[in-house]
């Protein structure tokens, strides 16, 4: 089965927030299923090293990165970073396990 599981990893790249959702996706994985990330939130990213929120993004990916390959089980991410004034779809990493 295919599924798809939506969080906000990159979002608000914070440890414990992380968890929440990778355990989701560690947890169907383990189960055979094909896991789907998708994070569209349509807002601005949470830098920590900042203590704001930010159009831009670097950092936030850089963290999904490192999140999704510890766990190297997502196939697909799609983040969709809210550039002012217009939204900018992107595609952001493939996955094949």
């Amino acid at each position: 089965m295919q599924i798809v599981v939506t969080g906000l990893i990159a979002t608000y790249p914070l440890g414990g927030l992380s968890w929440d959702y990778i355990q989701y996706i560690q947890g169907l994985h383990l189960l055979g299923h094909d896991v789907f990330y998708l994070e569209d939130t349509g807002n601005w990213v949470y830098n920590p090293e900042l203590s704001t929120f930010t159009g831009e993004c670097s950092f936030n990916l850089q963290y999904l990165d490192a999140v999704l390959t510890f766990g190297s089980i997502s196939r697909l991410i799609i983040i969709r970073v809210m550039v002012f004034p217009q939204p900018d779809w992107r595609i952001f990493r493939t996955y094949r396990t």
